[in-house]
């Protein structure tokens, strides 16, 4: 890859989100074929691959519902399910499956393991295997399929192989349809690389090592909200962020536990890179 950062399409409404989700979801399936403890492995594909659907979903302009089986995120949009269905075949059946009930991460995630009964399924969250890397191996060909269609529909620039440089076999693409035909710009004025603004915290001059991502999404919903920043052990900082007629503006702030001195708050620009949203990309 070329470029320093990915480009976002022009008809991307939602930057910050599907940053959010498809970083998140590949971080877990990463951290899921490296782990040596099955049940953590087994909870972060289930993640990884819910995290994925719901970003399908945004994409085709429906918001996830608060629910965490990938069936009913699907089920949301019957013909996006009868889609995969299609082209899938048995193969989806036993994705949701191993993802929403033998798996059932949303319960491991809770501690529910072996205590809660799932209202649905009648099934507790119990799932374990010899090997660690089980639970990625039976999805690792889905799953790099499913992603690659993703994020082709989000970045103009993103690699067409997996992540060792290999083709994939895709079966189906994500294309938007255009009423006027022509992209709009959904975000004017900003760099089609930027996915949200960085906020960081500098004491004596010298930046923090945690910092809050302001996302760019909330544009177009006027409202306030705060972000949260640490500073040290027993020093953090609520920023107050107004979000009205388009533009994000910071006002006051609150101390969380000891007021320090030297500390200035600063905002920058976050931008996608490759490495950020495949983490195996990393050289």
């Amino acid at each position: 890859m070329n470029d320093t950062y990915l480009r976002f399409r022009p008809w991307i409404v939602k930057r910050t989100t599907l940053h959010e989700y498809v970083s998140r979801s590949w971080g877990m399936f990463d951290a899921a074929e490296y782990t040596s403890q099955s049940g953590v492995a087994a909870m972060l594909t289930g993640l990884s691959f819910e995290l994925a659907i719901k970003a399908l979903l945004v994409l085709v302009g429906r918001e996830p519902d608060p629910t965490h089986k990938i069936a009913e995120c699907l089920d949301l949009i019957p013909e996006l399910r009868d889609l995969l269905q299609r082209l899938w075949g048995a193969d989806l059946e036993f994705v949701v499956q191993l993802i929403d009930e033998d798996i059932n991460s949303s319960q491991m995630r809770y501690g529910s393991a072996g205590s809660h009964k799932d209202e649905s399924t009648k099934l507790i969250a119990a799932a374990t295997a010899h090997d660690a890397k089980t639970w990625t191996l039976e999805v690792t060909e889905l799953y790099e399929e499913l992603m690659q269609s993703i994020g082709a529909a989000i970045w103009e620039n993103y690699p067409k192989g997996d992540r060792s440089g290999q083709e994939i076999r895709r079966r189906f693409e994500v294309e938007p349809v255009f009423s006027s035909g022509t992209p709009h710009d959904a975000y004017p004025g900003l760099n089609s690389s930027v996915f949200g603004l960085l906020l960081l915290a500098e004491r004596h001059g010298v930046e923090t090592e945690y910092g809050a991502i302001i996302p760019i999404d909330g544009r177009r919903k006027d409202g306030t909200y705060r972000v949260r920043v640490r500073i040290d052990r027993d020093t953090a900082v609520d920023q107050e962020v107004v979000q009205q007629g388009g533009r994000s503006t910071l006002t006051g702030f609150r101390w969380i536990g000891r007021p320090a001195e030297g500390v200035q708050l600063k905002l920058y620009e976050a931008r996608s890179t490759l490495p950020d949203v495949r983490p195996q990309t990393r050289s």
